[in-house]
């Protein structure tokens, strides 16, 4: 083998067969490419949950313009958004899906110059060839009001298995040609009610659980002087304050969050505490207890803090 390699290596076009295959491996990427590119569903669908389906823009199972003009473009410097200078249809492909009641939510926004004031984009959207609007032709009016990306939301009923939603655009801003009302696709999205509602119910209850930390903290409180303490905040467990001084007179039940996969935060100096559990129906929100009271706040919940 030795050998063979030595004779290889003395071939004055050793160089040119690494090149050619190295070109066609090139060549062979580009196909790869060229035949999916961005134009793909699977890569950018969040496969989580059975019940939760979303992708970014750019990732769709095909995009044409209705007219034969522009191609489907991609704003520069984004990774999620698709879009095109005059009309075009773009169409998505969901994972299977089961049968039921979903909320779908479109973000999308503006590419180019400022779209006038009070402007709405009129946008046919179909699910698996639907129209979701009994308006004409089935046209939805997507307002461009606040900061972008814009979100809008419609309630959907779905067979069970893959679901096509498309999307048509048309540039009608005919009353004011001077601004480029390019409509963009951001994100699309589909939530089962049924999941909607089980996050609502795991959200009431870190709720009630923190809130029964809180009245049993006032009643440990009045007969010790003061909170267990513990310096910084940290996940709570069984053998760990504040339960472990509270555990027996005053709970018997340590109470902890209800997907098993995140903890709920203590932190106290004594004088002061504060209890914290992360919200699953606003991401990067939490809910905090303490001594005086209760609150929703932004931040998570290992930022938990003294209150008052």
């Amino acid at each position: 083998m030795d050998k063979l390699l030595q004779w290889y290596n003395r071939l004055p076009a050793r160089n040119l067969i690494v090149a050619g295959v190295a070109a066609i491996g090139v060549f062979a990427a580009f196909q790869a490419f060229a035949s999916g590119g961005e134009y793909k569903a699977g890569p950018g669908t969040d496969e989580t949950s059975p019940t939760v389906w979303s992708v970014p823009g750019r990732y769709f199972l095909s995009c044409k313009s209705t007219t034969g003009g522009d191609d489907c473009l991609f704003p520069k410097n984004a990774n999620t958004d698709v879009y095109a200078k005059s009309n075009y249809t773009v169409t998505y492909r969901t994972i299977n899906l089961p049968a039921g009641a979903y909320a779908m939510k479109i973000n999308y926004a503006n590419v180019g110059k400022s779209v006038p004031t009070n402007y709405s984009y009129a946008v046919k959207i179909k699910v698996n060839g639907q129209p979701i609007s009994a308006g004409e032709d089935g046209t939805v009016l997507l307002p461009t009001t606040g900061k972008q990306p814009w979100k809008a939301d419609f309630p959907v009923t779905l067979p069970a298995g893959e679901t096509t939603i498309s999307m048509e655009w048309t540039n009608d801003n005919t009353s004011d040609p001077a601004h480029e009302t390019n409509f963009s696709v951001s994100n699309v999205s589909l939530t089962s009610k049924q999941a909607t509602e089980a996050v609502a119910k795991r959200d009431d209850q870190r709720r009630n659980d923190l809130n029964q930390y809180r009245s049993s903290l006032s009643k440990y409180v009045v007969a010790n002087s003061k909170y267990p303490e513990q310096n910084t905040a940290l996940g709570m467990t069984p053998s760990s304050e504040p339960f472990a001084a509270l555990k027996g007179k005053f709970m018997t039940t340590f109470l902890t969050d209800p997907t098993k996969n995140q903890a709920y935060y203590y932190i106290s100096n004594g004088s002061r505490y504060g209890i914290c559990a992360d919200l699953e129906s606003e991401q990067g929100t939490r809910y905090e207890v303490g001594p005086s009271g209760s609150r929703q706040t932004k931040g998570s919940a290992k930022e938990c803090a003294l209150l008052n």
